[in-house]
């Protein structure tokens, strides 16, 4: 289907492709990221940096960074090696990627007189029509694909919803660097690939199969799951995997050259990695790991916080075509279902699952092999009665604008990479930006306990806080507490003049006014009381909690003392109050303070959080 210019066939796919590639064009002149050295920036810092590191500074071991002093620019995030050595994180498949756009811009940048350290407005330009390039490479092979099991019209569609209704849109247009569109690209020509080798088994096909799936691997290692999809293909029962192994087993030159093309691809990262680390394999992201014995399935998938279908809501019709397969395009589902499942399981087994960004960033890699069912379903649709139609086409284009619109929200914030609730997704939900209660309603994610396994907010770890100083034990200048987690400034007031209890207290007066000083991060809507004993020898001093930058944010004093014995010998101090919904992650200092001459002792300081 499609129509007619002069003598030519206009297919409505390639129409779609060329409709894709003008929003994407537009999006991203909207913004202009490049403009802001803002496409070379996180994770793309390591994929990008053995160009410059190898074309500019002439050094990948970059030992160039201790001495160099000249005009060049450079932004380069190393991993210290066991050998004392330095390593770049990622592994240098998309450096392979970016490299012919690295180069044009290289060339440019000297005929422009800009920075040629590789960052300047240039480089980041051609990264981004590098990645437009790549999603036209990756849309063309797919729609080949889903020609041959779909209608014209049935492509066009799934092409639309998979890139504008979906994340895959905002990693293209103004996250351009990130290794997704470039993986979604390598998926669609590995898939076309695996059709045409298990249509004809032959040597060539199956050295291409190895080099491109080596590339994968190279892009990003865990997507070496999608040789499932090559094993399982056309796979329908236990007999058909039987006769595909015995297909291996009689084929084993051919799948060895298929490991060889495999290696071969990956020998320059092999030989990286023993000259900077002295072993074969260095694994990079230190301290970084998988839990799979702790998947995150269901909040991966369903998590306000960045669940996949959630923020790309047409998914689940992708999902749900999976089961029209089983009749529609038998050879499709064991390779797919097998795949999803587990690349899934991978995916949501990384420490931090959920991959800071929108919408579950790390199942865009996936979405060629999920164009298909997608595909699938709709051509089911288009087969039921009218009524279903009907519906099925209103939850469609509902999912599909609810998509497109939270490609605006995550741009206005009022989607979150990482800090998003139910709280929080509700108060935004279709209002372009973020509102002042939206705010309120974030959560951070506790980094340093997700990276140990156990998956929690930041603001948790103040749950039964209890903190006291009673001026006992010390650790170098610091006193200690009594449980000996938290250090207390300083030992210089430390007295045994008096005591609430134990043997000593701080005694402080205008040379030494600040004692049992402590800091600790707070959260909007908790509420806590610090109290402190104080001696009957005087009125002077006062408790303080105040925000450990800037008492104008947040300040609060005391120096009434309430006596609760006849004898009045050690009153109590304390202050109640709760953080200000605005005020989320606050630092504050509490401390006891006498600027009077006459000294005042203070003993047995407690915090607790009580809400």
């Amino acid at each position: 289907m499609g129509f007619l210019k002069g003598n030519k066939f206009i297919s409505w796919s390639k129409i779609s492709i060329l409709l894709i590639s003008a929003v994407v064009i537009q999006k991203a002149f909207e913004v202009k990221q490049w403009e802001y050295k803002a496409i070379i920036v996180n994770d793309a810092i390591s994929y990008y940096a053995y160009l410059p590191a190898l074309f500019i500074y002439h050094d990948l071991t970059l030992k160039f960074m201790d001495t160099y002093k000249g005009d060049k620019e450079y932004i380069i995030w190393p991993t210290p090696t066991p050998s004392g050595g330095r390593s770049i994180k990622t592994a240098m498949g998309m450096s392979i990627l970016y490299m012919p756009f690295f180069l044009i811009a290289h060339a440019f940048a000297y005929i422009l007189h800009y920075n040629t350290g590789g960052y300047s407005v240039p480089y980041h330009y051609a990264i981004f029509w590098g990645a437009l390039i790549y999603l036209i490479i990756g849309l063309y092979f797919l729609q080949k694909i889903l020609n041959r099991y779909f209608s014209q019209l049935i492509t066009s569609i799934t092409l639309i919803l998979i890139v504008l209704c979906t994340n895959l849109l905002r990693y293209v247009a103004l996250d351009s660097a990130m290794s997704h569109v470039y993986s979604f690209t390598l998926f669609s020509c590995f898939i076309y690939l695996t059709i045409k080798t298990h249509e004809r088994f032959g040597y060539r096909n199956l050295i291409l199969t190895g080099l491109l799936l080596g590339l994968i691997a190279l892009v990003r290692p865990s997507n070496i799951v999608i040789v499932l999809f090559f094993i399982f293909w056309n796979i329908h029962s236990f007999g058909d995997l039987k006769n595909r192994i015995m297909l291996f087993i009689r084929n084993y030159p051919k799948i060895i050259l298929l490991v060889l093309s495999f290696i071969l691809i990956w020998i320059p990262q092999l030989v990286y990695w023993k000259t900077v680390s002295g072993q074969w394999f260095f694994f990079s992201y230190t301290g970084e790991r998988f839990y799979f014995n702790n998947p995150q399935i269901l909040a991966g998938l369903f998590s306000y916080r960045n669940g996949w279908l959630i923020y790309c809501p047409i998914m689940v019709f992708s999902i749900i075509g999976i089961t029209t397969l089983i009749k529609g395009r038998k050879e499709f589902f064991i390779p797919i279902l097998v795949f999803l499942i587990v690349n899934t399981y991978v995916l949501l087994s990384w420490w931090c699952w959920w991959y800071t960004g929108y919408g579950h960033r790390a199942f865009i890699d996936s979405y060629a092999l999920c164009a298909i069912p997608l595909a699938s379903f709709i051509t089911w649709t288009t087969k039921r009665e009218l009524s279903y139609k009907i519906i099925i086409f209103l939850l469609v284009s509902a999912s599909g604008l609810l998509g497109w619109f939270y490609y605006y929200q995550y741009q206005t914030g009022a989607i979150h990479y990482c800090m998003m609730t139910k709280d929080a997704y509700w108060e935004s939900f279709f209002k372009k930006s973020p509102t002042m209660k939206y705010w309120s309603f974030l959560r951070e994610p506790d980094y340093e306990n997700a990276d140990r396994g156990i998956q929690s907010y930041i603001d948790e770890r103040n749950n039964n806080l209890h903190i006291i100083c009673d001026n006992e034990k010390v650790s170098g200048n610091y006193l200690l507490s009594p449980s000996g987690n938290y250090l207390f400034q300083d030992t210089s007031s430390r007295s045994s003049d008096y005591a609430f209890s134990g043997k000593y207290s701080v005694k402080i007066s205008s040379k030494n006014p600040y004692a049992m000083t402590f800091s600790f991060e707070v959260y909007n809507n908790e509420e806590y009381i610090i109290s402190v004993r104080k001696f009957n020898n005087n009125f002077k001093g006062f408790l303080i909690v105040s925000d450990s930058e800037n008492p104008k944010v947040f300040y609060q004093e005391t120096n009434e003392v309430t006596f609760s014995d006849m004898n009045k010998i050690w009153g109590i101090m304390s202050i109640k109050f709760k953080i200000p919904i605005q005020m989320h992650r606050l630092k504050l200092k509490i401390c006891v303070y006498n600027p009077s001459d006459e000294p005042a002792y203070f003993d047995d300081l407690e915090i607790s959080k009580i809400n």
